[in-house]
C-alpha cells in the first residue's frame, strides 16, 4: 500500500493548515516581543503579522460563511499593517489593532467550532485546540494594548506607567509586554511585575485567567471523551 504523499501547494490549506498557523502564531508571539525598533525589525515583524492573518484566514474556510467574513476583514486588516509601518501613525495603529482584534476573534470562533465538531480526535484537531489557546491569549494581548494606548498608564510595570518610547512597551512592534502580561495571565503564573492599574484592567486580567483554565479544563474533557467514544464504536460488537 503506497504512503500518503502531501502535496506543497496543499500544506498551508489542506488538514494540516491548524499545524502551521500554530507554528506561526508561536513565532509571531515568541519573536515579536524580542525584535526593536529598527526598520528591519519592524518589518519583519509586520510580515509576521501578515502571514499569520493570511493562514488565519484560511483556517477559517471551513466554511463559506466565515471565510468571507474573514475575508472582509483580511483584506483592510492586512493594508492597514503596511499603512502602519510606512507611515506610522495615532489612527493607523489604532485601527491596525482594531481590526486585528475583530480579525483573530472570528478566526478563533471558527477554529473552535471545527474542534467541538463530533468527529475522531486527530493530529488535525489537537493543532486547531492549541490554536485557539495561543489565540487567546494574543486576542487579550491586543486588547491590553488597545487600552494602554487609548489611556496610558492603565498598565504599571513596577509601580511605574511604561515609557511609550520603549521597545517593551504595551503597543508597537512585538506588542511588547502586552503579549507578556496576556500569557502570564492566561495560564495563571501572575508574576506580578507588571500589574492593572485600573479596574477594567484588573477584572479583564480575572476574566482571562478564569477562561484559560475553564478552556483547558474541559476542553482537555471533551476531547478526551470523544476519543473514548469513536473508540468504542469501532470496536467489534
Amino acid at each position: 500500500m503506497r504512503g500518503r504523499s502531501i502535496r506543497p501547494g496543499r500544506l498551508f490549506t489542506g488538514k494540516r493548515r491548524f499545524f502551521f498557523l500554530l507554528i506561526f502564531l508561536m513565532v509571531l508571539l515568541f519573536l515579536g516581543p524580542l525584535l526593536g525598533r529598527s526598520g528591519i525589525d519592524l518589518s519583519l515583524f509586520d510580515l509576521l503579522s501578515t502571514i499569520v492573518l493570511i493562514q488565519g484566514a484560511y483556517s477559517a474556510s471551513q466554511r463559506k460563511t466565515f471565510l468571507v467574513a474573514a475575508l472582509v476583514i483580511l483584506v483592510p486588516a492586512v493594508v492597514l499593517v503596511w499603512l502602519d509601518h510606512f507611515d506610522p501613525t495615532t489612527s493607523y495603529t489604532l485601527a491596525r489593532y482594531s481590526l486585528a482584534l475583530l480579525f483573530f476573534t472570528l478566526v478563533a470562533a471558527a477554529i473552535l467550532r471545527y474542534v467541538l465538531t463530533d468527529e475522531r480526535v486527530s493530529f488535525d484537531k489537537v493543532s486547531a485546540a492549541l490554536c485557539v489557546y495561543l489565540l487567546l491569549g494574543l486576542i487579550f494581548a491586543i486588547v491590553y494594548a488597545l487600552m494602554e494606548f487609548l489611556q496610558p498608564g492603565t498598565f504599571l510595570a513596577g509601580g511605574q506607567m511604561i515609557p511609550h518610547g520603549d521597545p517593551g512597551a504595551f503597543h508597537g512592534a512585538g506588542l511588547g509586554q502586552a503579549v507578556y502580561f496576556s500569557f502570564t495571565t492566561l495560564t495563571t503564573l501572575g508574576y506580578g511585575d507588571i500589574t492593572g492599574a485600573t479596574r477594567l484592567a484588573k477584572n479583564l486580567s480575572v476574566l482571562e485567567a478564569i477562561i484559560g483554565q475553564i478552556f483547558l479544563v474541559v476542553l482537555v474533557a471533551y476531547l478526551v471523551g470523544m476519543q473514548i467514544s469513536h473508540g468504542s464504536d469501532e470496536r467489534p460488537s
